[in-house]
């Protein structure tokens, strides 16, 4: 998720982008880089998972994981 941040000189609050590089290097002996900025959103909530355990034992829980690229 972004965070946010003050604007100057004022109450309203503003979002602060996250930052990143991505390097590629190339067969020929170069490279690529690139810088990377951008704003997430908080995930939205799919399903809640309630478990009761016997304390002391192992326990397996399975927690379904969709890939969002799909």
């Amino acid at each position: 998720m972004t965070a946010k941040q003050k604007k100057a000189d004022s109450e309203d609050m503003e979002d602060v982008p996250h930052t990143g590089s991505l390097f590629f290097p190339l067969p020929n002996g170069s490279a690529i880089l690139y810088q990377l900025k951008g704003l997430s959103t908080e995930p939205e909530i799919e399903d809640t998972i309630e478990k009761t355990v016997t304390a002391r034992n192992t326990e397996n829980i399975v927690i379904p994981v969709k890939n969002w690229s799909r």
